[in-house]
């Protein structure tokens, strides 16, 4: 199982985690202009449906980039892994661009499918890999309430559709779950304030 290497970047997501802290209450009104970039990490678990149905889980980092905070639209990358181990065993690798409007976005990239064995044994397989996703911050108390304001600490929450389209196979579908923990890399933004 790749936990092993999942670790360290849980251990760096909950140390940066702290300087996310903020409080809750009426976020300042977006500003034109004024750009926003932030990076996410955490764990997922993942459904694969098609020829190697499983299931798995692994991490997920990306990085997004709002150039005008007066418009929700955003732009960036990610790179996940995942390890799949019920029914077939073996590891997604993808990486790829992101676009996004509010919560709502699309993705493409590249994949890679380790080779399988189990249920089904197949050769590794590469390929474009495509999808949706939509990505919401969940406010989670982290503290006392101070006046009006309560502490949080934001995390997001991913559910992603992706397809990977190997040059030799069928196509290979899988859901996946993730909780993120966002680290600003410059402010203001829609889910920094």
């Amino acid at each position: 199982m790749k936990l092993p290497y999942l670790a360290p970047a849980l251990g760096v997501a909950l140390l940066l985690s702290r300087a996310a802290l903020c409080a809750c209450g009426s976020p300042p009104e977006p500003k034109a202009g004024c750009t926003t970039a932030f990076g996410s990490v955490g764990p997922l678990i993942s459904f694969a449906f098609g020829e190697r149905k499983s299931f798995g889980i692994g991490g997920e980092v990306s990085v997004n980039y709002i150039p005008d905070n007066s418009e929700p639209i955003g732009y960036g990358g990610y790179l996940n892994d995942v390890h799949y181990f019920t029914r077939s065993s073996y590891d997604r690798l993808s990486a790829g661009a992101q676009a996004n409007r509010y919560a709502l976005g699309g993705e493409l990239g590249f994949g890679f499918l380790s080779g399988s064995s189990g249920a089904v044994d197949s050769p590794p397989l590469a390929g474009a890999i495509a999808g949706g996703f939509t990505e919401v911050p969940l406010p989670i108390p982290a503290g006392p309430r101070q006046g009006n304001d309560l502490p949080y600490m934001p995390l997001m929450l991913l559910i992603a559709f992706r397809v990977t389209f190997p040059v030799t196979r069928a196509p290979q579908y899988s859901l996946d779950f993730g909780l993120k923990v966002p680290i600003g890399l410059s402010r203001p933004g829609f889910y920094f304030h």
